[in-house]
């Protein structure tokens, strides 16, 4: 394989952070709540779950927000004469994937939801059965698709892009009129 690519996502507005980052904030606050009624006597089995459950959206926000922010890669692509690896992290870098084959065309589904918090952005690399999607809070950094394309273009594999804007998310478009309504 040759030199790997890593996408990050671009690093959205201060505006676009306050609210992932109040949440942050307040269900880090509720974590250390749930940790002092666990280990403060004797918890009920309902109160460790509820920790347990606590706890796991909290990461989970934690990792959104360093993604939103580039500290956390969305993927490393790895792309070679030998097959294209497209791998997202976490337990995937250490699992076995179905490389692309390097010279066939990949085609990439941009998909965009919008919302009152932000966006959503998920990107389908597909060739042939090989598929693999990324989602991110954030679009990726322009440095990184130039990169991706010049590592695929130096392997001979053409890259075809579609947009696909979603616009708001559900219940948004009701009060429009339609094109064919006065």
């Amino acid at each position: 394989m040759g030199e790997a690519v890593v996408l990050r996502a671009a690093r959205p507005s201060v505006l676009r952070l306050i609210v992932p980052g109040l949440s942050v904030v307040f269900m880090a606050a509720l974590s250390v709540a749930a940790i002092s009624v666990v280990l403060g006597g004797n918890p009920s089995v309902s109160a460790i779950l509820l920790a347990v459950v606590i706890i796991g959206v909290t990461l989970w926000l934690c990792w959104d927000v360093a993604k939103s922010l580039g500290v956390v890669p969305l993927a490393r692509v790895d792309a070679g004469a030998t097959g294209i690896m497209i791998t997202p992290p976490l337990m995937a870098w250490r699992t076995r994937h179905h490389a692309m084959t390097a010279g066939e065309p990949v085609a990439v589904a941009v998909m965009r939801q919008s919302s009152f918090l932000g966006a959503t952005h998920v990107y389908r690399f597909t060739q042939g059965t090989a598929h693999v999607s990324l989602v991110s809070p954030s679009p990726v950094r322009e440095a990184d698709l130039d990169a991706l394309a010049a590592a695929f273009a130096e392997v001979g594999t053409s890259l075809t892009v579609t947009l696909n804007d979603l616009g708001r998310g559900r219940g948004a478009h009701r009060d429009r009129p339609t094109p064919d309504q006065p």
